[in-house]
């Protein structure tokens, strides 16, 4: 079976948010699994609303990451992560006992174990070329 996953990136000052689930070492975008006959934007707000209570502006799509992993159960997960720029009002906490949010240095994506792996190339590059793409419009 293959999973869709909309993801949110929100970037503030140099930091990008995270998810942590509570006792597990690995990291990853907000967001959640696109239910059956639900749009990705749709999903998007919904989980984000489900695990913060707050309301999310999506201001773009920036990429699609495929995705396989064994699980700990040793059954084969497949993915499609869709990843949207978004952006909201306020502090972010977590509406979920299970889940922590926070807050980190782009160029620490990779240290703290961000899945799926390309998602800290993928964003760095996105930054790259939006940058550029602002410098050469001003």
């Amino acid at each position: 079976m293959i999973e869709v996953i909309a993801r949110g990136f929100a970037y503030r000052e140099g930091k990008v948010l995270v998810a942590q689930k509570k006792g597990e070492s690995n990291t990853f975008l907000p967001g959640g699994h696109v239910k059956y006959g639900e749009s990705a934007l749709k999903a998007l707000f919904r989980e984000f609303r489900e695990e913060t209570g707050i309301r999310v502006e999506i201001s773009e799509f920036i990429g699609a990451l495929e995705h396989g992993y064994i699980g700990r159960e040793r059954d084969e997960h497949h993915e499609v992560n869709l990843i949207f720029e978004i952006d909201f009002k306020g502090d972010v906490s977590s509406k979920e006992p299970h889940l922590e949010f926070s807050w980190v240095e782009v160029g620490r994506m990779t240290d703290i174990n961000l899945l799926p792996n390309p998602v800290p190339q993928m964003i760095t590059g996105w930054l790259r070329t939006r940058q550029a793409s602002y410098n050469y419009s001003r």
